[in-house]
């Protein structure tokens, strides 16, 4: 039996919010960092203001990822 989840709270949250910031985790892996854009390339799609972050520098093994460019190391004027 599959699982399910109810994500009215998510979609809720989502619907109200101005911006949304994505964090990566610090010396993210390949799928980490693919999973985050996939999330921001999503909010993008759906015309949502979001920002994505990571306090570590991508290296070129991450080149190969759509909108790697979009990871910023500082969000406003803060270092993350």
């Amino acid at each position: 039996m599959p699982k399910t989840y109810n994500i009215e709270p998510v979609k809720q949250a989502l619907a109200s919010a101005k911006q949304i910031l994505i964090l990566l985790p610090p010396d993210p892996d390949l799928d980490s960092v693919a999973a985050g854009l996939a999330l921001y390339l999503s909010l993008q799609k759906q015309q949502l203001s979001a920002s994505i972050g990571c306090a570590t520098a991508m290296t070129v093994g991450f080149n190969r990822l759509f909108a790697v460019d979009k990871i910023k190391p500082r969000i406003g004027n803060q270092n993350l």
